[in-house]
């Protein structure tokens, strides 16, 4: 499959995914509302790559995006994928990012409030080796990567149904942290796709199982189980940023990536505003006709569904629950065991 970017929004108030056009980013500035698209680390590195051969530029996929770039009053987020790129490969990347727009988005200007600090920021591959604050970002999605790798070898004579519960209960009660995107990735891991007689369904959840349970060896798995949180984590962040000031300025934020599995993501759970003018960011499921019929599927969510009300129904709060240090220094210890796991299934 060629490299083909979209932008896409996260946070919505319909199933369809909205398309960013100019008449939208006018009516956003004319308002006061900036107009933010984030880049994802592959749309940076396929910069990266077109600065280094021009002549791949034709046929790079980007042509589609920097024709879209130049016409909308928009603001560009590259410093998220750079602070998820290697160390090794940052300078580059930021060399490459400033070329890039400067030789195909001349008259591209950068906002008063833009980062000018180009020091080095770059993590890494392994997650015991990143900054404690990305520890903590990474740590809820991360887990959930490693617990579905664990589940689909160690449990792999389960039902889909079951393993699926085995995931909802190490979440729940090892972890005590259930996050409905993370589920919803867990849902399609599992999903015997073999069995769906929908082609067109059946490779779409292909598409999301093999970019978030891409295989290797353990070491490897461990590296692409970081990548893939690291993909949850463009998709959360955008989202929360919806409606949110920055600098003073209210953001509608988009997202622009590359990555297939993440864009069938998107069209699958989404994050939906509040009808008060605020952004609550509730979490909301899309279900085909497929799904709707399936016995897996039905399960699946109704199973998902007990579990957050019988959560909810506790009366503790999230500090208590998932965000206080302890709660954290939990998913920590889960990380490590589930990290043994890993190694120990994945020879």
């Amino acid at each position: 499959m060629g490299f083909s970017p979209l932008i896409i929004k996260p946070t919505r108030t319909h199933v369809k995914l909205p398309v960013l056009d100019f008449s939208r980013a006018a009516k956003n500035s004319r308002k006061g509302i900036e107009t933010t698209v984030v880049l994802d680390l592959n749309v940076l590195s396929k910069m990266n790559e077109v600065v280094a051969n021009p002549n791949e530029y034709e046929m790079s996929g980007l042509k589609l995006v920097v024709s879209m770039l130049n016409k909308l009053p928009i603001v560009l987020s590259p410093g998220f994928a750079l602070g998820e790129a290697d160390k090794a490969y940052v300078d580059a990347l930021w060399y490459s990012w400033e070329e890039f727009i400067g030789r195909y988005c001349p008259t591209y200007v950068d906002t008063p409030n833009t980062t000018r600090d180009k020091n080095n920021h770059g993590r890494g591959r392994k997650f015991e080796m990143l900054p404690d604050g990305d520890r903590h970002m990474q740590s809820i999605a991360y887990l959930a990567m490693l617990t579905i790798q664990v589940i689909a070898k160690r449990d792999a004579h389960l039902s889909p149904e079951e393993k699926f519960n085995a995931y909802v209960g190490f979440m729940s009660s090892r972890a005590d942290m259930l996050s409905a995107v993370e589920a919803e990735v867990a849902r399609y891991c599992f999903f015997d796709r073999a069995s769906e007689k929908n082609i067109a369904f059946r490779n779409f959840a292909e598409i999301i199982c093999k970019n978030f349970m891409k295989s290797g060896t353990a070491e490897k798995r461990l590296e692409r189980a970081l990548n893939a949180a690291r993909d949850i984590n463009y998709y959360r962040v955008v989202a929360a940023k919806s409606n949110e000031e920055l600098d003073g300025k209210v953001q509608d934020t988009w997202l622009l990536t590359a990555d297939e599995g993440l864009k069938n993501l998107a069209q699958s759970i989404y994050f939906a505003p509040g009808f008060d003018g605020s952004d609550s960011k509730a979490v909301k499921l899309v279900r085909n006709q497929a799904q709707k019929t399936s016995a897996y599927w039905q399960y699946c969510d109704e199973l998902f569904a007990y579990q957050i009300a019988h959560r909810n129904g506790w009366g503790s709060n999230l500090k208590e629950r998932g965000w206080s240090e302890s709660g954290f220094q939990r998913l920590f210890d889960c990380i490590t065991e589930q990290e043994g796991h890993v190694r120990a299934l994945y020879i």
